[in-house]
């Protein structure tokens, strides 16, 4: 990618042309970049840490009511939070 766009750049090309030039894979691999396998082998760490939202997606959902009731009767002294109702 980085060739196209220098080409482009440099007027060598159009920007159509760089693009015709650059596969997907090329740009997945841009956009999500990766250490490589072993980099990072005898690395020291340097800080740890935990996610920003642990645990976001805990909750459970009901669409019947009486279904909604019963369960969060169930759920009442559970850690998630109790189900809501859902309308959608």
């Amino acid at each position: 990618m980085r060739i196209a766009v220098e080409l482009v750049d440099e007027g060598v090309i159009e920007p159509a042309e760089a693009l015709s030039r650059v596969t997907a894979e090329q740009v997945r691999t841009v956009l999500r970049p990766e250490i490589a396998a072993g980099a990072a082998d005898g690395a020291e760490v340097l800080a740890t840490g935990v996610a920003a939202s642990p645990g976001v997606a805990t909750a459970s959902s009901s669409t019947h009511p009486k279904r909604h009731r019963r369960t969060r009767a169930a759920c009442w002294h559970a850690s998630p939070p109790a189900p809501t109702m859902s309308t959608a």
